[in-house]
């Protein structure tokens, strides 16, 4: 993997790539600025280089977290996260991509899809709180979080309630990474109502479309069975949403797993990936070669 820097209009921000070649895929990391585990690209370590062989992958910093930093006072929304996520396309791949969205950053792929269709090949969605999941959910399953949550300590406790498994949770860089980013204050309480606020109205917007329009591209859910986070219930709300006007949508399940499949069951997760695209790429190519003159 490669660790990057691009300038978005005066926001330094970090992405990790892998791979040169293949149809692009940007991988969008779960979490906000105003979330207990402090996501960044590096969530996605056990995913890049392997799928990296056959694609060329992006895993950025999304807007107010990681190494992308803003200003300590400043009020994140997510439609803000996802006007920097398109900026980030826009630069640094600006052909189609396939989306790769955990968390809140399956949202984030479902707004960019939406805005620039023509340039979305597919999206993924893996344990997101795209899914329509009422009020408090998460709230159980991390309830009793140590003090400080933002250190090593901290983090590992956060992820061990996210998962089903802990064996990947000390494997790699993403701890380490999380403990090198100074610890911020926690944000003032506007800050964390107006980011809620700002997702429950993304989302809105998105089940109206769905009903109503139909979702543009080929979309895959990817679910830990053992989700404690978003629980399977809420994916099958989604899927259910989505197949009224989405004839290409696929729900996978993953046992053994929770909020964090793609860490946990790693090699399984890639294969979905690598099957999923390799599908939707073949068949935009033949549409394309069928529409040629012949």
């Amino acid at each position: 993997m490669e660790i990057c820097t691009v300038d978005l209009d005066g926001v330094s921000t970090r992405y990790v790539s892998a791979g040169k070649t293949g149809e692009t895929v940007i991988f969008l990391h779960g979490g906000t600025p105003a979330s207990l585990l402090r996501q960044n690209a590096f969530i996605w370590e056990r995913n890049l280089d392997a799928l990296g062989e056959e694609f060329r992958v992006l895993a950025p910093d999304l807007l107010g977290m990681g190494h992308t930093r803003v200003a300590p006072d400043a009020v994140v929304t997510i439609e803000q996260m996802t006007k920097h996520a398109s900026k980030f396309a826009d630069v640094v791949c600006p052909g189609p991509v396939h989306l790769v969205g955990h968390d809140e950053g399956g949202i984030i792929a479902l707004n960019l899809a939406y805005a620039s269709p023509a340039r979305v090949s597919s999206v993924t969605l893996v344990g997101s709180r795209a899914a329509p999941t009422g009020d408090g959910i998460a709230s159980l399953a991390l309830a009793g979080c140590p003090s400080p949550s933002a250190d090593r300590h901290g983090q590992a406790w956060l992820m061990e309630r996210m998962s089903f498994s802990e064996t990947h949770i000390g494997e790699g860089a993403f701890l380490e990474d999380v403990a090198s980013v100074s610890a911020t204050k926690d944000l003032a309480p506007e800050a964390v109502v107006t980011m809620k606020a700002s997702i429950s109205r993304a989302k809105s917007v998105c089940f109206a479309k769905f009903r109503d329009e139909g979702f543009p591209a080929p979309i895959q859910l990817i679910w830990g069975l053992q989700d404690q986070i978003i629980p399977i219930e809420h994916a099958f709300s989604l899927y259910g949403l989505l197949l009224e006007k989405q004839p290409s949508a696929h729900l996978r399940i993953v046992n053994r797993a929770g909020n964090l499949v793609f860490r946990e069951r790693a090699a399984e997760f890639n294969g979905l990936i690598r099957s999923f695209i390799g599908v939707e790429a073949s068949l935009i190519r033949r549409r394309h070669g069928s529409s040629l003159p012949g």
